[in-house]
């Protein structure tokens, strides 16, 4: 079974964003929305 991690980079690379044009869709830094496409958890 995929990773969530690995599904988010799949369908980001699969529609042509990079990681920083969705961390700014997302209201992320470029760190932290690669931290989930990396797994690593994040602190709240």
């Amino acid at each position: 079974m995929e990773s969530f991690g690995r599904r988010l980079e799949n369908l980001r690379e699969k529609n042509g964003y990079s990681k920083k044009e969705v961390s700014i869709k997302l209201g992320y830094s470029e760190n932290t929305y690669g931290n989930y496409e990396r797994g690593i958890e994040i602190q709240h």
